[in-house]
Order: C-alpha cells, then structure tokens, then sequence
C-alpha cells in the first residue's frame, strides 16, 4: 500500500522560488508571533518602555546638561556617540551575517533539495532586510536623539563593524575539553569557553574603549565624570556578552534540566561569570587610567579611581540578576536593562559612595522575583 505525502511546491526555480522561500520565512515568524501573542505583547510593551526611558534620559542629558556646558561639546558629543553606534550596529549586522550560512532555514532547504541559486538568492533577501532595518534605525537615532546629519565617517565605521564581526566568528576552536571537576565548575568552565569563542567582539570592544580611556588619560585632561563613563562603558560589553550566552544556553535548556541541574546552580554560574568578566573590566580599567599617571608620578589612590573601577564592573554584576526579568532568549532586552539600571546606580555612586548599597538590595529583590525561572523558561 502507498502512502501518499504531499511534497512542498518547490518546482519553480530562481527569483520565483528565492521569494517564496522569503515569503514562508516571514510567514514562519509571525505564527510564532501569533501563537504566542500575549507573551510577545508583554516583551514587546516592556522593550518600547526601556527603549523610551533611555532616549529620553539621553536626549535630555545631551541637549540640556552638555549644551549648557558648550554647543561645540554638544556637537562633539553627538558625533563620537553617531560613531559608536554605527560600529556596535555594523558589528550586530555581521554576526548575522556570519550566522545566515548556518540558518536552520537554510539547512533544511538544503536538505529538501531546493535549488542551490534560489537558496543564496532567499539569503541575500534576508540579509539585505536587516541591513536596511539597521541602517534606518541608526538614521532614526542620529536624525531624531543625536540630531546630526553626518553619514561617511558612521558609515565607515559601520561597515568596519560588519567586517570585523564577521571576521572574528571564524576565531573558533573546533574541539574543546573539559576537566573531571565538579558540576558547578562544569558550568561555569563550559560557559567561559563559549564566550572566549562566540562572544569575542564584545571583548575586543571592551578592549577599544579602555585603549580610548588610556589615550584620554594621558594626552587630555578631562573631568572625571568623562572617565566615569568611560568606565561604565568598558564593563557594558562584558555584560552583553553574558546576555548572549544566556540566550544560547535556553535553546538548549531541556538538556541541563533532565541532567538535575537546578534553577539556583544556575544563577550561581552566572553571578560567577558576571564576576570574572567585572574583574577582567575593573582590570582593563585599572591599566587604562593608572598607567600615565605612574609615568607623570601623580597620586595614584584616589577615591575618583576607585569608583572607576567599582563602575568598570558594575554592568558584568548587574546583568546575571537581570536576564531572567523579562525574556532571556531575547539580548536586545538585557542590552537595554542592564543600560538603563547601569545609568542610574552608576550615577548614585559617581554622587556617593553609600550608593552601593543598592547593589545587595537590587540582588536580594531580583533573585526571589525570577526564582525558578530556567525550569519555567
């Protein structure tokens, strides 16, 4: 007896088939849009709310705090910012583009049969869509927060990003051992390594700022809130390099779970994690700020120096007890978190040094609120 299955309608080929291929991609994210409304409402009302808050605490810094101060650091300001953006935004874009050889889109079209040329075609589709995306929202922030019109030096930069982020995701190891140890350094050693491997963008950025902090340091001599926020900037790669890995390991959570690993051994990796790389920043800015000044032989205890350094790890400790919140296979949604939670601690303890307390109590609250999570996740 046959059995009859009916075979997807792939007979067209080229532009025909690279579309449809196209069309049943988006068609695939917006039933899973639609099947899971009320979660991606909540996630999407939660995202517009932190992405609000933050352009507005930016957009009010800028056109009153430092255009009162001067309308030349004003412009200077919104400039370097166009820059960074542009190169974060170009680095985000290459990685996906990196990541689309492998798509599971493309995997099992490949398996299927489908044509080779209509494939790569349905690729470029989707690739130029989110170069477009990303190019229309970085002209969004730049026209509408940064308010500059300048598009070549961003543009460079941006497609330095891209080049850069794809570049690195070929800097893999292809095996890895781990060493008999216990379960807890089991997966704490694991996710290290996959950061050392996947998230090296985020560490080399980190790298870059603190190499901008060492050359400021040295041949200018700025307010210390100039370096405060430099500081704050070299931990927030390092924390968003935490929020990616958590979104890998969700994917595969149902693994670790059969496998009795609990919700607490989980949060204690990750506050583990979240400390290394806040040392690793703290260092990056020790070396940065300290090293000029024992070549001109200045005081090197200060309390300004070493609030930089409590700064410079902020961001890796807030963020294991912020990616549980709201939805952890989503970064873009710790990326904007742990900015916002980051802007206002950070300010706190730039005012005073009992502001550190709210440390603790941000972990106490946030670890009762999110208990159980990676079994419900």
């Amino acid at each position: 007896m046959k059995i009859l299955i009916n075979k997807p309608d792939f007979g067209k080929t080229g532009w025909q088939l690279a579309l449809r291929l196209y069309f049943i991609r988006c068609c695939s994210l917006w039933h899973r849009l639609r099947y899971d409304f009320i979660k991606e409402l909540v996630v999407a009302l939660c995202l517009c709310m932190v992405v609000a808050t933050y352009a507005y605490i930016f957009a009010d810094f800028l056109q009153r705090v430092v255009a009162e101060v001067s309308s030349a650091m004003q412009q200077t300001f919104s400039t370097y910012s166009s820059y960074l953006l542009a190169l974060l935004v170009g680095a985000w874009v290459g990685r996906f583009l990196r990541q689309e050889t492998n798509n599971p889109y493309v995997v099992l079209q490949k398996r299927l049969g489908v044509d080779p040329q209509s494939i790569r075609t349905n690729q470029l589709f989707s690739m130029a869509t989110v170069i477009a995306a990303s190019i229309l929202l970085c002209a969004g922030i730049a026209h509408f927060i940064l308010q500059i019109d300048a598009f070549i030096m961003p543009s460079v930069l941006y497609l330095f990003g891209i080049c850069c982020a794809y570049i690195c995701c070929f800097w893999r190891k292809d095996s890895i051992q781990l060493k008999n140890r216990s379960a807890s350094y089991s997966l704490y050693h694991w996710r290290m390594l996959q950061i050392k491997r996947g998230q090296m963008p985020m560490l080399i950025t980190s790298a870059v700022i603190a190499a901008a902090n060492l050359w400021l340091t040295q041949f200018l001599a700025l307010p210390f809130p100039v370096y405060a926020c430099l500081a704050m900037l070299i931990g927030l790669p390092l924390s968003f390099a935490i929020a990616n890995q958590a979104a890998v390991d969700m994917k595969f959570a149902a693994i670790e779970r059969n496998l009795s690993v609990s919700h607490v051994a989980y949060m204690r990796t990750y506050e583990k994690i979240g400390l290394t790389l806040a040392l690793l920043a703290s260092l990056m800015f020790a070396i940065s700020f300290y090293i000029p000044k024992i070549f001109l032989f200045a005081e090197l205890l200060n309390h300004q120096a070493l609030k930089g350094i409590v700064l410079s790890a902020l961001a890796p400790l807030l963020m294991p007890l912020l990616i549980m919140q709201i939805d952890v296979r989503r970064p873009i949604i710790q990326y904007l978190t742990v900015s916002v939670t980051l802007l206002f601690i950070g300010t706190a303890i730039l005012a005073t040094w009992y502001a550190i307390i709210l440390y603790p109590l941000l972990r106490v609250f946030a670890l009762q609120i999110t208990a159980g999570r990676f079994y419900r996740g």
